[in-house]
């Protein structure tokens, strides 16, 4: 029992430490798309630049809060020696980055779309062209929403967890679970449907007119 409970801590501890890259990887991408629009003293230039710099404060915000949540938990478990792992594990909930959606696509809940999408959404996963990415969605309207951005961060980090062999897989999927985070900010910041922004976006990421394209190859 113990040797199993440290499995699951050292897998746990993996998961969590891959959370954390996943969002230094969005931090660095939206700094580096800030600093090539502030390159530019256009007004539309400098208001989307304003806007991804409270992206970039929400994002660091949550990482605090995420690394402060870890910190309690290390406390309390080390207050608790002898049944911290119980307490630990009914929390996991609570230090998850998976997006939570007030009104899940089509009705569902996150776990029923998971399965009833799980082929569709991982195919789109593995696309490795905007171009690709692009019409794929466009065919497949159902997967764009919150649940297919939250698929992909969970199938990063069990990759992550897999480490060097599903490396190349790893950075297809973090790129695309990237796009799809960025469609979805899209859809929010316009107060419109994600699916009415999947076009828009990848215009941009084709003609460069999104800082975002660039972040990306970075």
């Amino acid at each position: 029992a113990r040797l199993q409970r440290k499995d699951e801590e050292e897998h746990d501890k993996k998961k969590k430490e891959a959370e954390s890259k996943l969002r230094a990887m969005k931090i660095d991408s939206l700094k580096a798309a800030k600093a090539k629009l502030e390159q530019d003293n256009g007004d539309e230039a400098q208001a989307k630049a304003k806007a991804l710099e409270a992206e970039i404060e929400a994002t660091v915000k949550s990482e605090m809060e995420f690394r402060q949540k870890e910190a309690e938990l290390e406390a309390y478990a080390k207050a608790h020696p002898k049944w911290d792992v119980d307490n630990i594990s009914k929390d996991k909930a609570s230090r998850t980055i998976i997006n939570k959606v007030e009104k899940p696509a089509g009705e569902m809940e996150m776990t029923e779309f998971f399965k009833t999408y799980e082929k569709e959404m991982q195919t789109f996963g593995l696309l490795k062209t905007a171009k690709e990415s692009q019409q794929y969605l466009v065919e497949n309207m159902d997967i764009v929403c919150d649940h297919l951005a939250s698929y992909l961060v969970v199938w990063c980090v069990d990759l992550a967890v897999e480490g060097k062999p599903q490396a190349k897989a790893l950075e297809t999927v973090s790129h695309q679970c990237i796009c799809a985070q960025f469609i979805m900010e899209l859809a929010k910041s316009m107060k419109t449907d994600p699916r009415s922004c999947v076009n828009a976006f990848y215009a941009r990421m084709n003609t460069g007119e999104a800082a975002q394209s660039q972040a990306f190859k970075d």
